[in-house]
């Protein structure tokens, strides 16, 4: 779900990195399981760092908000 929200889409703009964060945070026991989320939010630096060594050189406008 992070990496699908934070990449394009032929049919939407990625998502702020922040945005996924409150999401996922936000639906944390409803659609994700709680232990699950903290997990990956106490691991997310490192799939950050593995991430940016795979980034392509181009940037996209990021949507900010979802309403």
């Amino acid at each position: 779900m992070y990496d699908a929200l934070l990449s394009e889409r032929p049919y939407k703009k990625p998502w702020d990195k922040e945005l996924v964060i409150a999401y996922l945070q936000g639906n944390s026991g409803s659609h994700f399981d709680p232990h699950l989320v903290s997990v990956f939010l106490s691991i997310l630096p490192e799939i950050d760092a593995i991430s940016s060594r795979f980034d392509d050189d181009t940037q996209a406008s990021t949507v900010t908000s979802v309403d």
